[in-house]
C-alpha cells in the first residue's frame, strides 16, 4: 500500500498502523486502496432517495450505496483524515449528532458519495496522534454502529 510507505516517510508509521487496524478491517470491508489511504466498502445497500449531486452535471438517482468511510493521510498537516460518507451518517444520525459535541467533525459536500434525503454532507475529522488517542473509542464505536446498521438494513432488503 502506497499510503503505508508515505506514512513511514512522514514519521507517522505507528500512528497510521493503529488507525488502519481500527478502521480497515478486511474481515468486514472491501478495502479500496487510494494513493493516500483507503475507502471501506460494504455489500450494496439499497435505500430510497439516494442520489449524486455532481458539480459538473445534473443530479441523478442511484439504487444503492457501497462505501461507508475512508481513511486518508493529510500529509501537509501530518494528520489522518477519517471521513464518514452521508449514508453512514444517515444510518446512525443520532449517534453522530451525540458525538459531534466532543469529536471535531467538519461537514462538506461529498465529491463522489451518494446523498440521502436526510443527509447531504459527509462528516470528517482531522486527527494527530494525540487527538486519535482522545477520540479513538468514540470513532471506532461509530464505525461499528454504522457497520451493524448497514448489515441489518441490507439483510432486511433481501427478504
Amino acid at each position: 500500500m502506497k499510503a503505508k510507505a508515505l506514512a513511514e516517510q512522514l514519521g507517522m508509521g505507528k500512528f497510521w498502523k493503529e488507525v488502519t487496524e481500527s478502521f480497515g478491517q478486511p474481515e468486514r470491508y472491501n478495502m479500496r486502496p487510494l494513493t493516500d489511504g483507503f475507502t471501506c466498502a460494504l455489500p450494496p445497500l439499497k435505500m430510497p432517495g439516494l442520489r449524486y449531486e455532481p458539480k459538473t452535471s445534473a443530479p441523478y438517482s442511484v439504487a444503492a450505496a457501497h462505501a461507508c468511510h475512508s481513511v486518508r493521510l493529510d500529509k501537509n498537516r501530518k494528520k489522518i483524515r477519517l471521513t464518514f460518507f452521508p449514508v453512514a451518517v444517515h444510518l446512525c444520525e443520532v449517534q453522530f449528532k451525540k458525538q459531534n459535541t466532543v469529536i471535531p467533525f467538519t461537514r462538506e459536500s461529498p465529491p463522489n458519495a451518494p446523498l440521502t434525503n436526510q443527509v447531504s454532507e459527509q462528516w470528517y475529522c482531522l486527527l494527530d496522534a494525540q487527538e486519535w488517542a482522545t477520540h479513538k473509542d468514540a470513532l471506532t464505536t461509530l464505525a461499528s454502529d454504522v457497520y451493524t446498521e448497514w448489515e441489518t438494513r441490507r439483510k432486511a432488503n433481501q427478504v
